[in-house]
Order: C-alpha cells, then sequence, then structure tokens
C-alpha cells in the first residue's frame, strides 16, 4: 500500500495543528465576509447586482475547499468526492441565501408549504401534462408597470471642464482638428457661438455652430445622470470660449467662464551647420539650440559617453524682458485659474530662442547628445522618438562627436644595445622597432645624424601602417623622433625618441695545435689539443668536419658544431674505441687483410663556417691532419636491465665488443657467494669474443667482470665496464590442478554454461599451460595464459582435463598428472503420471470427461532442483472446427517434486494444455520440456455441457396480471408455463413459487420430462394481492449433469401480479382553491393508476406511478374526478363528490402595465393610475423607491425604498395615486375576495 503524500507545507516549517487552525481562521473569516455581503444586498432593492455576488461566492467557496484539497493539510484531507460534494452543498447553501433579497418571505414560506416544488414541474390540471411550477406561482403578469418620476435641473454649458491646455504642431495649422470638450448638463445643443481671438494680432471673431458641427463623445462616461460631452474642432492656436449656447427646446443654456488656450507645439533642434564629427582629446567645440513655443521652456536632453547616460534638463528658456501670467502661477493655479486673466495675448504667441552649448572633450570617446523632449509654459510636451539601433550621422534632435586620443610614437631600442646594421644587408632587412597608437595611417618626422659626418642633420616624413612597424635604415648613425600624426591627430613623441644604428665588422679565427702522445709509445700519437681564438660578438658557434681515413674507399665522416661563449676556445680531440671498431667491422665483413689500417688511423679536421651573434654562415677554410693510435677496449655489447634470469641446469653465453690493435689478451672474473674465480683468454683476434658460463647447478646470484684488456703492441688497460648479474633460479615452475584432498578433483556445471577449474600455480607470471580432454580426442592439446598463481582454467564440455606441460616467464617446469573431471547438472523434466491421464497412440494424454463447472485438476510430477516454474497455454476448440485457438498462458511455482494444474471446465467443449517452459533453481532460464525427448507434452480433456432451462416468455414480457383466486393451472397463463429444455433427456425440474413478503416459497418438482418443450401443470393458486416470483431452481439431465439457474439469469424467473380493486381519497377536504395551489390525492391498489376527471367540460386521463396523486392548478375553472383503476384498468372505482372550484388570481397594472418615466418641474404634480383585476374588495400595497440611471446599461434601475402604502377595502377596479416626489412608483402585493399575489 502506497503511503499518503505529506502535505504541501512541511511539517518542520508549521506543524500540523497550526496549519488547521489557520485553515479555520480562514474559513471563519470568509463567512463573516460573506455575512457582510448578505447584510448589504438585503439593504438594496435593485436585484442587477445579486446574480455577480451569487458568481463571486460560488467562486470562492470552490476555490477554498480545492486548496484545502491542494494542501493536504493532516485531518483536513478529504478526498476528491468529498471534496466535490462539498463544494455543490456550498453552491446550494448560497443560491439559498442570494435568492432571499430577491423574492418575499411569502415566496419562501410558498416554496416550504409546496416542499420545493418551485424547483420542479407538476402536472397541469387544465391539459394533463408537465408544467413549470415557477410560472404558474411567480407569474409576473399580475404586478406590471412602474411610473417613474423625474424632476429636472437647470442646463448649463461649459468649456474645457477640466482647464487643459492645448497645442498644435506648427505644421498643422490649418490642416488638422484640435477637439476642445464641452459639457452640456441636461440639455441638448442646438446652436454654439464660439469666440476666437489670435493670439499674434489679438483680433477676435465668433463663429456659430450647429449640433452637426459637434462630435459626441460617447466613449467618454459620466457619474452625474444628465451629463454629456461633446467636442468642437478647431484648427488654428488661439482664446476659445462659449458666447451663446442654444438648447432644442430653443432655451439658452447657463454659461460657466471658462477659456481653451490653443498654442503652437514647443519644438527643439540642434541649429545645422557643417562640422566634423571626429574630435581630438581636449579640443573645444561649440553647437547651438533652436527652441521654440510658449515660455518658459524646458529641454529634457541625454547626454551618452561610451554608453553612459547623464541626463540634461535646461528650464526657464525665454527670451530677455519677457513677461506672461504663466511665470507668476504655480502649477496648481495655472489648473485652476484661466488664462484669460490677462487682456492681451501676445504673451502666448510662439516665441525662439536660440541657445549656445560649450563641450570640452576630454575623454577620448563617442559623444551623443539627444533630445528626448520639449515642453512649453502650458505644460504642452512633445516627446521625440529615439533611434532603435545606433546611427552614425547626427539627426535635428540629435548630435554624435567620435572623440580620439592623441596618438604616439616611440623607438623600441636601449642605448646599451643598439641596432646592428650588417655588412652586406639592406634596408629592407634592418629596421628601429617602432611602436605607434593611434588610428592608421601614421606620418613620422625623423631626424637623422650619420656618424661619419657629424654635422649633418637630415629630416625624412615616413608614412606607417601598422602599430607594430620598424624604421628601415640603410646607414649607420643616430635616428631621432620628431613628431607623429595619425588619420585625425597630432600626436605625441614619447620616450626613447632617439636610436643608435651600429655596424658591426664579420667574424674571424686564428687556429693553433698542440699533440697528445702515448704512455705507452711515446712516437705515438693518440690525439691533440686544438686553441681557437675567435674574433667578434659572442656567442660564437664553429662547425667543422672530423674525416676519418679519408684515402680509403670508406672513410668515417662526422660534422659538429661547438657553441663558443668567450674569444678563447680549447678544443681536444682524442678519437675513442668506436672509431677503430668501426674499421675492424668492416673489414671484417670484407674478409680483406688490413691489419696495419686498424692499428693506426688518420683524422683530418676541417673548419667550414664560423658564426657570431650578429653574422650567419661565414665561410672558413681550415683544416688540420693526424694520425692517431688507439688504446685499446673491451665492453659487454648487450647489457639488460637488472639481472640476467636463467635456469638451473643451463649454460649462459656474453658477447664482448674488442677494440684496438689485435691480437688481444682479455682477463674477466665470475663472483658467486663470496668467492671470486679468474679467466684469461690470449690471442684473441677481435672485434668479438663470447664468454660462455659453466653449467650452472647452483642457484644464486652470479656477478661476471671484465678485469682488465691488452693489445698487441703491449699497452694494456684496467677496464671499468659495468657487470652483467645473471639470477638462477633455485626451483622450477610448477602447476597442479586445486582441490581437498577429502574430495573428489570435479565439479558439475550447468549444460552449456563455462567451467572454472582451479590452478596452483609456481614461478614468475605469465605462466603458459598446455592441458587436453581425456575423453574427448585425447591428441588434440589446448594451451591457455594464465596471469594468477590461483588463477582457473576455463572449459566449456565434459570430461576429465589432465596438466600436460607449463613454462613461466623463464623457465619450463612440472605438472601434476591428476585429472580434473567436469559434468553437467541434469535438467528439469515434467512428466504426466498414468493415474491422472490416458496416454495416446499419438503421444497425447488425455483426461477423463467432466460436467461444465465441476472443478477438476491434474497432478504433475516434476524431477530437477525445486523451486520449479512451469508455463503452459491453454487452448480451446471451437465449436465446428478443428483447430484450436490459444485462450491464455498460465505459470505456475511450486517448491515441491509436484504441481497441480487446475483445469477450465467452463464452457463446454474440448480443451488442449501444451506445456512451453519448465525452470528449476540451477535452471534459471526457462526452456521447452519434451515428451520422450521428442514432441512437446500436451494434456487434452474434453467438458461436457450442463442441462439448461427457461421460460419462453422473455423477460420484458414475464410480467402477468391475475386476480386473486385464479389458478397457476389456468389456460391464460400456460404462456407463461412453458419452458424450454436443453441437453440429453429425460429431464428433471424444480420450480419455486413465492410471493415477495415470504422469505421462503413452495417448491414444485416435476420428473421424466421427455420433451424440449414443455408446459408446466402446477397445482398452485394466487390467495394474497402482491407479486409472485416463480423461478426455475433446479435442471437435470440423463448424463448425470446439473445446473442451478438463479433469479438474475435470462428467462429463469417469472413475475405475476395479483391485485385488488384501486381507490382515490382526496388529502385536502376543502372546495375552494386559488391558481398555483397543489391538490393531493391517495391512490390505493397496484400502480400503475389510471385516473380520468373532468375539467371546465374537457375529459382528461392522466397515469399515477405512485399511490400519491398531486397537480397544480395552472387555470381557473371546475375540477371533477370521474374514476380511477390500477395498471390493467380492469376494475374501476367511481367516486363521488370529489370536486374543486378554483379562482384565478388578482392583477394589478400600474401605469397600463408599462414602464413610464415622466420629467416634471419643481412643485409639478403626477399621477400614476393602478388597473385593479379580480373580485372585490381589493387590498394592495405600493412603494415608492429611488431612482437610480444606470450609465452602462442606459436604464432606470429601483434604489433603496423611500415610503411604504398600504391600501385596503378597495371596491372598484381602478386607482389614482398622486405625488410630487421623484422616484418609482409600483404595486409590490394584491389581494382580492379569494386570492392574493404573491402567495402567502
Amino acid at each position: 500500500m502506497a503511503s499518503p503524500r505529506p502535505p504541501v507545507v512541511p511539517l518542520q516549517l508549521i506543524d500540523a495543528p497550526s496549519q488547521r487552525k489557520y485553515a479555520f481562521s480562514f474559513f471563519i473569516a470568509l463567512g463573516i465576509w460573506k455575512v457582510i455581503d448578505l447584510a448589504y444586498l438585503y439593504g438594496e432593492s435593485h436585484t442587477e447586482a445579486y446574480d455577480l455576488v451569487l458568481a463571486k461566492w460560488c467562486i470562492i467557496d470552490a476555490f477554498f475547499l480545492l486548496m484545502l484539497w491542494l494542501l493536504r493539510i493532516p485531518w483536513l484531507h478529504f478526498s476528491i468526492f468529498s471534496t466535490s460534494i462539498g463544494i455543490l452543498s456550498l453552491w446550494l447553501l448560497d443560491a439559498v441565501l442570494f435568492s432571499l433579497p430577491t423574492a418575499t418571505w411569502s415566496d419562501v414560506l410558498n416554496q416550504t408549504a409546496t416542499g420545493g416544488a418551485m424547483l420542479g414541474q407538476q402536472l397541469a390540471i387544465s391539459r394533463a401534462g408537465l408544467i413549470r411550477v415557477r410560472d404558474v406561482i411567480f407569474n409576473s403578469s399580475h404586478l406590471m408597470g412602474k411610473h417613474t418620476v423625474q424632476i429636472l435641473p437647470y442646463s448649463t454649458a461649459k468649456l474645457n471642464p477640466e482647464n487643459r491646455y492645448f497645442c498644435i504642431p506648427k505644421s498643422d495649422i490649418g490642416h488638422k482638428d484640435v477637439l476642445i470638450p464641452v459639457q452640456f448638463n441636461n440639455t441638448i445643443p442646438r446652436t454654439v457661438q464660439l469666440l476666437h481671438v489670435d493670439l499674434a494680432t489679438g483680433s477676435r471673431t465668433a463663429k456659430n455652430l450647429t449640433y452637426k458641427d459637434l462630435q459626441r463623445a460617447s466613449e467618454i462616461s459620466s457619474r452625474q445622470q444628465g451629463l454629456e460631452t461633446y467636442f468642437i474642432r478647431v484648427r488654428r492656436p488661439g482664446v476659445y470660449s462659449l458666447e451663446r449656447v442654444v438648447a432644442q427646446d430653443r432655451t439658452e443654456a447657463k454659461l460657466y467662464r471658462k477659456e481653451a488656450l490653443i498654442v503652437v507645439c514647443p519644438q527643439v533642434e540642434y541649429l545645422h551647420e557643417p562640422y566634423s564629427s571626429d574630435k581630438c582629446i581636449g579640443e573645444h567645440i561649440s553647437f547651438s539650440l533652436t527652441v521654440r513655443g510658449l515660455p518658459p521652456l524646458k529641454v529634457s536632453a541625454l547626454r551618452q559617453i561610451d554608453g553612459a547616460r547623464t541626463a540634461m534638463d535646461i528650464d526657464n528658456i525665454q527670451p530677455p524682458n519677457y513677461h506672461s501670467p504663466l511665470t507668476a502661477q504655480t502649477e496648481s493655479q495655472q489648473r485652476m485659474l484661466s488664462v484669460a486673466t490677462a487682456d492681451k495675448y501676445e504673451w502666448a504667441a510662439e516665441q525662439v530662442v536660440n541657445l549656445p552649448i560649450n563641450v570640452t572633450l576630454d575623454n577620448p570617446a563617442e559623444y551623443v547628445y539627444t533630445i528626448q523632449s520639449v515642453s512649453d509654459g502650458c505644460g504642452n510636451t512633445v516627446e521625440f522618438p529615439q533611434p532603435v539601433t545606433s546611427i552614425e550621422h547626427s539627426t535635428p534632435q540629435q548630435k554624435r562627436f567620435t572623440v580620439h586620443q592623441s596618438p604616439t610614437a616611440k623607438f623600441l631600442c636601449h642605448p646599451s644595445n643598439p641596432v646592428k646594421l650588417l655588412i652586406g644587408s639592406g634596408s629592407a632587412s634592418t629596421g628601429i622597432p617602432l611602436k605607434v597608437t593611434g588610428e592608421k595611417p601614421w606620418t613620422i618626422r625623423v631626424e637623422f645624424n650619420p656618424y661619419d659626418v657629424p654635422e649633418v642633420l637630415e629630416t625624412k616624413d615616413l608614412t606607417v601602417h601598422s602599430p607594430d612597424d620598424h624604421l628601415p635604415v640603410d646607414l649607420p648613425g643616430r635616428y631621432t623622433l620628431i613628431s607623429v600624426r595619425d588619420k585625425y591627430c597630432e600626436g605625441d613623441v614619447m620616450f626613447p625618441s632617439r636610436c643608435e644604428v651600429v655596424q658591426p665588422p664579420l667574424p674571424s679565427c686564428d687556429i693553433t695545435t698542440t699533440p697528445i702522445r702515448s704512455q705507452c709509445v711515446k712516437e705515438n700519437e693518440i690525439g691533440m689539443n686544438v686553441v681557437v681564438e675567435l674574433h667578434g660578438t659572442a656567442p660564437f658557434h664553429l662547425s667543422y668536419n672530423i674525416i676519418k681515413d679519408p684515402k680509403t674507399d670508406r672513410p668515417f665522416f662526422e660534422t659538429k658544431t661547438e657553441k663558443v661563449d668567450q674569444s678563447r676556445h680549447i678544443m681536444t680531440f682524442a678519437p675513442n674505441d668506436s672509431g677503430c671498431v668501426f674499421i675492424a667491422i668492416t673489414q671484417a665483413h670484407s674478409r680483406r687483410n688490413y691489419s696495419n689500417l686498424a692499428i693506426c688511423s688518420s683524422y683530418t679536421y676541417e673548419f667550414f663556417r664560423l658564426e657570431d651573434a650578429h653574422y650567419k654562415d661565414v665561410k672558413l677554410e681550415k683544416s688540420i691532419t693526424q694520425v692517431v693510435h688507439p688504446q685499446p677496449n673491451a665492453a659487454f655489447l648487450s647489457i639488460p636491465r637488472g639481472s640476467l634470469k636463467t635456469c638451473i641446469g643451463e649454460t649462459i653465453e656474453l658477447e664482448v665488443e674488442l677494440t684496438g690493435s689485435a691480437p688481444f689478451t682479455l682477463y674477466w672474473t665470475v663472483f658467486f657467494e663470496g668467492v671470486r674465480h679468474k679467466y684469461t683468454e690470449p690471442n684473441l683476434k677481435g672485434p668479438k669474443f663470447t664468454i660462455q658460463s659453466p653449467v650452472l647447478t647452483v642457484g644464486g646470484a652470479y656477478t661476471v667482470s671484465l678485469a682488465k684488456i691488452e693489445d698487441a703492441n703491449g699497452c694494456s688497460k684496467d677496464l671499468d665496464s659495468p657487470d652483467v648479474v645473471i639470477d638462477v633460479r633455485r626451483e622450477r615452475p610448477t602447476a597442479s590442478f586445486y582441490y581437498h584432498i577429502e574430495r573428489e578433483a570435479a565439479v558439475t556445471v550447468l549444460e552449456g554454461a563455462e567451467a572454472r577449474l582451479p590452478l596452483r600455480l609456481t614461478g614468475e607470471k605469465p605462466w603458459h599451460v598446455s592441458y587436453r580432454n581425456l575423453d574427448a580426442d585425447s591428441s588434440n592439446r589446448h594451451s591457455a595464459r594464465i596471469d594468477d598463481p590461483n588463477g582457473f582454467l576455463t572449459v566449456r564440455h565434459t570430461g576429465g582435463y589432465e596438466l600436460l606441460e607449463v613454462n613461466d616467464a623463464d623457465c619450463p617446469g612440472d605438472v601434476s598428472t591428476v585429472p580434473y573431471k567436469v559434468s553437467w547438472i541434469p535438467r528439469p523434466t515434467l512428466n504426466i503420471p498414468a493415474d491422472q491421464a490416458l496416454l495416446r497412440r499419438d503421444g497425447v494424454f488425455v483426461r477423463n470427461d467432466v460436467c461444465e463447472g465441476v472443478d477438476d485438476a491434474v497432478d504433475l510430477e516434476l524431477k530437477g532442483h525445486p523451486p520449479f516454474f512451469v508455463s503452459y497455454d491453454r487452448q480451446f476448440q471451437l465449436q465446428g472446427k478443428q483447430e484450436y485457438y490459444k485462450e491464455r498462458t498460465e505459470e505456475l511455482r511450486s517448491g515441491l517434486a509436484s504441481a497441480r494444474v487446475h483445469l477450465k471446465t467452463s464452457p463446454s467443449g474440448n480443451y488442449r494444455y501444451v506445456f512451453t517452459k519448465i525452470a528449476d533453481d540451477f535452471y534459471t532460464n526457462p526452456f521447452q520440456p519434451l515428451f520422450e525427448g521428442r514432441k512437446p507434452l500436451i494434456l487434452e480433456q474434453h467438458v461436457n455441457a450442463r442441462p439448461s432451462a427457461r421460460f419462453t416468455k422473455k423477460p420484458k414480457k414475464n410480467h402477468h396480471h391475475v386476480c386473486v383466486g385464479d389458478r397457476l393451472s389456468s389456460k391464460d397463463l400456460n404462456a407463461i408455463t412453458t419452458v424450454e429444455l436443453a441437453g440429453r433427456p429425460p429431464f428433471s425440474v424444480d420450480i419455486e413459487i413465492k410471493h415477495d413478503s415470504q422469505l421462503k416459497g413452495v417448491i414444485l418438482q416435476v420428473s421424466n420430462i421427455t420433451e424440449e418443450t414443455h408446459v408446466l401443470d402446477l397445482p398452485f393458486t394466487f390467495s394474497t394481492p402482491g407479486i409472485h416470483q416463480m423461478t426455475i431452481t433446479r435442471v437435470e439431465d440423463a448424463g448425470g449433469c446439473r445446473s442451478e439457474p438463479n433469479a438474475r439469469q435470462e428467462n429463469a424467473v417469472a413475475l405475476i401480479e395479483a391485485s385488488d380493486i384501486a381507490t382515490i381519497t382526496p388529502a385536502d377536504t376543502s372546495h375552494i382553491h386559488c391558481v398555483g395551489d397543489v391538490m393531493e390525492f391517495a391512490l390505493s391498489g397496484l400502480s400503475p393508476f389510471t385516473i380520468t376527471y373532468m375539467f371546465d367540460n374537457k375529459r382528461e386521463t392522466v397515469k399515477a406511478t405512485t399511490p400519491r396523486f398531486s397537480t397544480i392548478a395552472d387555470k381557473p375553472g371546475n375540477f371533477t374526478i370521474l374514476s380511477v383503476g390500477d395498471q390493467r384498468n380492469k376494475c374501476k372505482s367511481f367516486p363521488k363528490d370529489v370536486s374543486k372550484i378554483i379562482h384565478d388570481l388578482p392583477t394589478a397594472i400600474v401605469s397600463g402595465g408599462m414602464e413610464i418615466i415622466e420629467n416634471i418641474h419643481e412643485g409639478d404634480m403626477s399621477e400614476a393610475i393602478v388597473d385593479l383585476i379580480g373580485t372585490p374588495p381589493f387590498e394592495f400595497e405600493w412603494v415608492r423607491s429611488e431612482a437610480i440611471y444606470d450609465l452602462k446599461k442606459k436604464i432606470h434601475r429601483k434604489g433603496r425604498i423611500l415610503e411604504t402604502h398600504v391600501i385596503t377595502n378597495v371596491m372598484k377596479h381602478k386607482y389614482s395615486i398622486f405625488t410630487s416626489q421623484e422616484g418609482t412608483i409600483e404595486v409590490v402585493s394584491i389581494k382580492d375576495r379569494y386570492c392574493q399575489y404573491p402567495r402567502v
């Protein structure tokens, strides 16, 4: 079961009791708010806002309960079903509460008296059909008409009621309209006389406008009734005022002393003058603003310096000696007072002011001056659209400058490191490094003073296109920067501004040599010392060739380069043994006798190139030649890293390289366990010799060292070449299978799975093991590499495995011959025992037949390792088909050696069970079990159908009516008592007959029925009225199969109703009723009832399905019950003196049923006539309520009630109400001799 979801608000933040307290407090607050709204509605008389309040509270209540469900507060989290029921309950409560103000208390009591019938439909007495109860009880035609009296106020006209100022663009004068508002109160204008005063000349012009010249502001609503706003169109600046307004009734309206001032809209722009947008830092610029409009003017601008914005506001802009009444008033006074306080209006004419602006450009950046808006003295503001994207040029409302940094220039050289002008190089390859800043290209002026003529000064102007460039030079001397200018500005010369250019000499060298004598033979030379004296600038690079035996057919050649950091350098040439060995090897391969050349060699040293810090590849032609007799030497050709590993019983061969004058005598030693053995080998021809060790029978570390060598000249040399260490293994590697001594060396695995045979290995990894399978082809060898001394041998086949041989990283080893046996775990099997089913010749198991619906099962025999898993397909053979179709796949699990399969026995037919999968604890991947290893395991069974019995009548026609005392064996009921049987005859049937009031009925048995259709002859008599149920409870055929139908089975039940005579009794004994009354009658007998009555000489017949007959009096007239019958309408009753007289409801009509609005002047009297329809004497109640005009809907609605009057004992059908007060008169209730409306 899933755990409940936690609250939305964590309990660690707010605990559960606090959350419940907050939710309850919020609910109480909503209840208080609802009570306040109810109190407000009960105090109001109009109903237009009631629906809105009801909708508001329906939404609030639903939102509260939904939020309570979403927050999941403990103890307050209800199901979504309970939440929905709560919402519907609150909606019903809201509908009742907020509908009370719209209905009178008499309506509510009537709803209670009628059981709420007004909410639904009722049978109408006049036409025997359903009618809405609300249409009868709340028929508004009984109270019709309203008479509203309005007292007209005086009519007025006001120009520019909000004291606004207007402006018109100079380009739109005479072309576009300016709308001046005029507010009319309780009047519709017929003609308007408008006075215009020109601002420049002061001339006055009057213009008459008709109603068609005015534009009504229909989209503007007023909160005050009778106020209408119109617009007057003008196209020129000036002062406008109303002179006269005539209404549609040709009366003049009262005029307010108000004027409207229209001036030329302010304008500002930068004075157009030619200028360059590129400026230099520190430059001073001046530009002008031209401002036009009514002073005092204000300009709002924005200054941007590299995106950084700064607001610039210029206030109080006006010409010198300018005077205006606006400058002496505050802003609030400008809105309240008229501008016409002055006699002349020249001050309101357009003024032009030029504002100079001076700017010092201090920062290298982009300067943008943008005008955002301009305002005049009346508050008219003109805003200018800002460009969406950055533009590079200026506009009338924008000035743009780009301020550039002053360029700089300097040399990148140092007095201690002058520029080198090399001999033979031109100006293109040598230049003074130059660093400039600014915008390319640059113009640089340079002064040159040569060293050879100090008194000469030359000046050059050069153009540079890169900030990191070189100034080309072709003569040594002193170069000085004079000035620099980039694309826009003059610049500054920075230090270092002077650079020296010198010309260094070419490098050269002197060479002296001194030979090196041999210590054995003084006349032999083994090398030389060379002293080199260098001229130039260090560091030097001296390149030379070493040529050995240049006159032979295969000379030795080598090139070297020496780096020298000083002017004197000593080199020692002492050829090592490698040179002679090379010659000796060459001789050995060529098989020629050059022993004299092998003893001494000729070396030539050629010096061919010299470089210093400035000059490269200076050619040299100097060489030295010497004949060299090298000293003897011996060394191992290959020395392994660490020790040389070998096994016991083996020998080692070490190859030695010999150099010098052959033949040689070699001395070496072998050190083992504290004892050093010395060995000598004379007369070695060279150049190689192999030292062979004796058989190493003892394990341990042997150290072989070369001690001394002696050549043919008698020169001997002690050798210090590295030793060779031989590590002799003390034991051979071994391999064997691992198993417990008390257990057999064997393993069992799943069929087809890998078997891992444990090994135990000694020696050094990796091991290479060879093995074979004794039960398979024993001559087939297998091998495997093992890296773990406790590793495994992986095999896939059964049999005994034997190890053949093993080799570790260094040595062969010994193996154990004990084999390791691999076998497979048997697969699980499935079988059906002989006592469960018979085996057919085709290999299919057949189970004995069973009856339909009888439980049956078969036990399976399982072998393997429990728990077992078995899967089988259940198949069914359709009637008339030979093929089986698959119904479903079943699975079962068993922990024992047997499993029970429950067989399906319904519906009847042939079933087949095909076992498709089996698995056990070892073989977890299911596979299909096979019978005798060849075919699938299949079980079949036939299920015999159960017999059936049913009544021949369909369920809808099994209901039959009889009278009390009728017998069931009568021929009239043969159609009901006929049954149809299916199965193998003869049949036996049990029938139960039971009254509704009885717990158990009478069971009648009919045996030996041989026909498939049989009429039951049952000895039963109906003695009590009511419904009797006849049910087939059991049927059995000749095969012993039986079925027990239930009451829900089709056609297994027949209903027979025995009824008495129907009667009717009125619930109210009164004979006088009014339209809208509900008349109740009690019925007895078997429903449905058929009721026949007469209304106003018209015969009607209606049906009643319950013992209660209810109808509503929808029209006046006489009502009489004629007869009533039961469902068959056989046995009728004819009641006497069941009649009703129904009277119509009275009606009150005010002003002919219309809503009259009458306008009167103060002191006049108004008459409202009320027509009364009904039977005198009359009694009615009328009220006068406040008349409120709804501007949105353009209608009058009823407000609060001002006075209430009750008029009684009126014998005439007409009554007059006189009033001189304003309000709405209407009748709210009326009563005549018999009835009243609304109902009480």
